[in-house]
């Protein structure tokens, strides 16, 4: 039994779920732990905020903040050598990214076997994991520009560069980090991350102001601070917030965005719903070939099943709920229709629960049929009170329809008389492994059919 696959362009398959909560209050301690909004909708954003407007002004960024970083640390106190090749690993990582990004944007191949290596590593990864080189030379980098600062400069005057140094060193890291976290590849339901990667997300922050509170630490512990300037170092930790905060803005973004284009594109369907609701003369089209006796009596069933569709295709508008019925019209919707049409007082009992796509066809078309017939015959009675009873059930593994109205037997010969709709309806019930019949009742009579939930192959006769 094949298995339906998600429609990634519906509301329910596109779009994140908001993750609100009605307390405001609450709103605010559930915001500090919301996971990211995971969606079709989320990954595309942040693919075209990636590639069309982004492109490499992160990595220009954080270019400046190490050229920044490399002349503070020119004039520092007690540099040691060994801070050159600590930058020079973000030097590279800057470098490289920009060089690749370009190719990686255009899928081109390059002369060079590091740059189509990071490009396939890219291609492989994206969307899914977070391994890629660049990423790699990253974390590398966001550390070895703090051990420059904490670690291999002195305490010594100007002892403010040193503060300075430090907080340009952690707003690289920031940066570093949220383009990690910000990335498509959380959002992305393609993704093969490992839960506790996912879990630990919205805690990214706090993880990185303990690390760096560590190395803050030992650094004083260490004597590499002047007293005076130790407490701006603590201060700076501080700034991880940071992390958690432009996380938690862009995930608001990409939920808020969501509610915005569920809006557009439910409007979308309402004016398109509209437009063929306006424009199509089916209806029209369908009165016709019911009232045309040379009409062969399946199509005119089949039209007057899609004039009463047509007429009642505003179900559509609402998408999630088009989507929870099966992207079918309602039993119960279109029997309104058709009764309203035939101008008969309806009195209504469906539980026909889930129906496969064969048996609600069958019984849109036999109540259609019917009521039709009703409402025609009922015409020419203006004593008869215009009421009419529509049940329907499965029990005992079969659907079960019954239409009453207050009219009387149809003649044995008139019933079902070849040729008829109702002949071609019984016909087609029959060959479902049910019947069709009519019985008398207080009030009148009931049209009655039955056949099997899972009925056998059918084989229409020629």
């Amino acid at each position: 039994m094949s298995v339906p696959q998600p429609d990634m362009l519906a509301l329910t398959e596109f779009l994140p779920d908001t993750e609100r909560v009605s307390n405001p209050l609450a709103q605010v301690l559930h915001d500090l732990v919301a996971p990211a909004p995971i969606s079709h909708w989320g990954r595309r954003i942040v693919h075209t905020r990636i590639v069309h407007y982004d492109q490499i002004r992160i990595y220009a960024t954080r270019g400046f903040l190490l050229v920044l970083l490399a002349v503070l640390l020119a004039f520092a106190d007690v540099t040691s050598p060994l801070v050159w090749p600590l930058l020079f690993v973000g030097a590279l990582q800057t470098a490289l990214e920009i060089y690749v990004h370009p190719h990686f944007q255009l899928s081109d191949d390059s002369d060079s076997i590091v740059v189509r290596a990071a490009v396939r590593v890219l291609d492989w990864q994206y969307e899914q994991t977070l391994v890629n080189i660049t990423g790699v030379l990253g974390v590398f980098a966001v550390v070895a520009n703090l051990v420059a600062v904490l670690f291999l400069t002195g305490p010594g005057q100007p002892s403010w560069i040193k503060v300075v140094a430090l907080d340009v060193a952690i707003a690289y890291g920031v940066s570093g980090i949220l383009a990690v976290l910000v990335d498509a590849t959380y959002y992305s339901p393609l993704q093969h991350l490992p839960k506790p990667i996912t879990v630990l997300r919205p805690y990214a922050w706090l993880l990185a102001g303990a690390v760096l509170t560590l190395l803050v630490a030992w650094s004083v512990g260490l004597h590499r601070w002047d007293p005076a300037m130790a407490p701006l170092a603590w201060v700076s930790c501080a700034l991880s917030y940071v992390i958690g905060m432009k996380t938690r803005d862009f995930d608001r973004f990409i939920r808020a965005s969501s509610q915005v284009a569920r809006r557009a594109m439910d409007d979308a369907r309402a004016r398109l719903v509209q437009d063929l609701h306006d424009n199509l003369g089916i209806q029209a089209l369908s009165r016709e070939l019911n009232w045309d006796p040379a009409v062969d009596r399946e199509y005119q069933v089949k039209a007057s099943v899609i004039a009463s569709q047509i007429t009642n295709l505003k179900e559509m508008e609402d998408e999630e709920a088009w989507i929870r019925q099966g992207k079918r019209l309602t039993v119960a919707g279109l029997v309104t229709r058709v009764g309203n049409k035939e101008a008969l007082r309806l009195t209504i009992d469906l539980r026909l629960g889930e129906l496969n796509s064969d048996n609600g066809e069958l019984v849109r078309q036999l109540l259609t049929t019917v009521l039709t017939n009703a409402g025609q015959a009922l015409t020419d009675q203006d004593d008869l009170d215009r009421r009419v009873t529509v049940r329907g059930r499965v029990a005992d593994g079969r659907i079960q329809v019954g239409v009453g109205d207050p009219l009387p037997l149809i003649p044995d010969l008139k019933w079902c008389a070849p040729g008829s709709t109702l002949d071609w309806m019984r016909r087609r019930i029959r060959e479902a492994g049910g019947d069709l019949t009519q019985e008398r009742t207080d009030e009148g009579k009931e049209v009655r059919a039955w056949w099997p939930v899972k009925p056998p192959p059918v084989r229409r006769s020629q």
